[in-house]
C-alpha cells in the first residue's frame, strides 16, 4: 500500500534541502561578489570600460554621455539615423528629455503596436557580461525591454557593478521580500542562429541595443 503522506515527506525534504544549501551559501544576501565571477577573465578595466567593452562584443552600441546638452544631441543623432515616427517611453523623467530633444514622444497603449523605438530606464549594468538588467516593476513594465525593434536605455555610473551576483544582491537589499516578479538579463540585441546557422537580429526582440551611461540625472 502507498504511503499517503509520500508526496509531502518528499516536498519537505526538498524544501529542507533546499533552505540548509541556501544557509552554506549564504543564499544572495551574503556579501557581493564584486571581483570577476570565476567564469569571467580577470579584467584592470574600470567598469565603464569593461561594461563598453562587453557590450559591443555582444552587437550592443554604447554611448558616453557627460551632459545635458550631448544627452539630447546622442538622442536626436539616434533619430536621424533610425528615422522612427515616435518613441514610446513611460518614465516621466525621460518622458521630459525627449521633448526637450524635439522628439515625438508617447505613452499611449493604443499606439503601442506602431513603435519602433523605446526609451527606458534600467536597474544595473553589468560590467563583466555588458548586460543590462531589468525589471517588470519599473514604470516601463515589460513590453518595452522586448517589443521595439530599437531599444535605448538611459543610466548612470552609479548603476554600474562588476558582476551579476552583486547586482541581484543589490535588488534583494532594496526590495526584500517583495522582489519584482520578472527580473531579466539583457543581453544585447535579440539574434538567433537557429535557421540554417544564419544569424538574425531582432528574431525575438529589439534589433538594437543602445545603451547611454550620462553623469546628468
Amino acid at each position: 500500500m502507498k504511503n499517503p503522506n509520500a508526496r509531502e515527506q518528499i516536498l519537505d525534504r526538498i524544501k529542507n534541502s533546499a533552505h540548509r544549501q541556501r544557509n552554506e551559501q549564504n543564499g544572495i544576501t551574503g556579501k557581493a561578489q564584486k571581483k570577476p565571477s570565476p567564469v569571467f577573465p580577470v579584467s584592470d578595466l574600470t567598469l565603464t570600460e569593461q561594461f563598453q567593452q562587453e557590450l559591443e562584443k555582444i552587437q550592443g552600441t554604447f554611448h558616453s554621455v557627460k551632459n545635458r546638452e550631448e544627452l539630447l544631441n546622442t538622442l536626436n543623432k539616434l533619430h536621424d539615423n533610425y528615422r522612427w515616427p515616435f518613441v514610446f517611453c513611460r518614465d516621466n523623467e525621460l518622458t521630459e528629455i525627449l521633448k526637450d530633444a524635439g522628439l515625438e514622444v508617447t505613452s499611449n497603449m493604443q499606439r503601442f503596436p506602431e513603435t519602433e523605438a523605446a526609451l527606458t530606464g534600467c536597474e544595473w549594468l553589468i560590467a563583466e557580461t555588458g548586460g543590462v538588467l531589468v525589471h517588470s516593476g519599473s514604470t516601463s513594465g515589460r513590453k518595452l525591454h522586448f517589443f521595439p525593434a530599437v531599444h535605448m536605455v538611459v543610466a548612470t555610473p552609479m548603476q554600474l557593478v562588476r558582476t551579476l551576483e552583486e547586482a541581484l544582491i543589490r535588488m534583494e537589499e532594496q526590495y526584500g521580500e517583495n522582489l519584482p516578479s520578472q527580473i531579466t538579463h539583457i543581453a544585447g540585441p535579440s539574434r538567433t542562429a537557429d535557421i540554417e546557422k544564419t544569424l538574425v537580429m531582432g528574431a525575438h526582440g529589439p534589433k538594437a541595443l543602445h545603451v547611454l551611461l550620462t553623469e546628468y540625472e
